[in-house]
């Protein structure tokens, strides 16, 4: 985790620091994650999971955009249906199961925002960025693919929110929700003899790509730099002392 939070604030590099600035926010972010993948046309459910994320971005209150960081954890994947049938040689019923095959994956966004006016302290964003991730573990219950799955992917990133900061406050609080769509392979076969969960055989091809829904909140601490005429006092911040020099 440590080298994950490293990583984080090397990100700071990424983003201008000119006098336009006006600082920086960072932030902690989590909540849930409805995953799915295209697997060859086969039926696949959405698969329910969580995800949490440290971020970083840029502040200048002469500009709507503001570039954006975050390193987190995330749960990708599907779940396979196998429907409710009758086995016509023994009558017997086998009912509608459900196989979750989670991907689990450290992820690199790098991205840009625009923030637009909403409300009394209140505003809403839209966004775009370049993701990265690195997968940790899977699980792909009865398929025998380990040599086929791939653990560097890359995507778009699409996200849009609310943002909420009382006044005078340091802390800002965001609802947002970011689409991830992968446009590289998270596993490719082709013809390859593979054994189910019933011991049947076939040849089969694959080209599985990830898309996941992140619904979150998140809190973000903002340190500001204020730039100021130190002949006009008018200019300093009300409640705030200063020294002229």
């Amino acid at each position: 985790m440590r080298y994950l939070i490293s990583l984080l604030f090397s990100l700071s590099f990424l983003i201008p620091t000119t006098h336009a600035q006006t600082g920086t926010a960072y932030g902690i972010k989590g909540g849930l994650t409805a995953a799915t993948q295209t697997w060859n046309g086969s039926e696949r459910e959405y698969m329910l999971a969580y995800n949490g994320s440290l971020t970083i971005e840029s502040l200048n209150d002469d500009m709507s955009l503001r570039f954006f960081g975050q390193l987190g954890y995330s749960k990708k994947g599907s779940a396979i249906v196998s429907r409710a049938f009758v086995d016509p040689n023994t009558n017997q019923n086998y009912p509608r199961r459900v196989f979750r095959q989670p991907f689990e994956q450290a992820n690199l966004i790098v991205g840009i925002k625009n923030m637009n006016p909403l409300a009394d302290r209140m505003e809403w964003y839209y966004g775009i960025g370049l993701r990265l991730d690195y997968l940790l573990r899977y699980d792909l219950f009865f398929l025998n693919v380990d040599d086929f799955v791939n653990k560097i992917t890359y995507g778009l990133s699409l996200a849009g929110g609310i943002e909420f900061q009382p006044e005078k406050s340091p802390i800002a609080f965001q609802l947002e929700a970011m689409f991830h769509q992968d446009l590289s392979n998270q596993i490719f076969y082709e013809n390859i003899l593979i054994t189910n969960q019933w011991g049947q055989q076939s040849t089969q091809s694959a080209r599985v790509i990830n898309s996941a829904l992140d619904v979150t909140l998140s809190m973000k601490f903002i340190r500001k730099i204020i730039w100021v005429d130190a002949d006009d006092d008018t200019l300093l911040p009300y409640g705030k002392e200063f020294t002229k020099r």
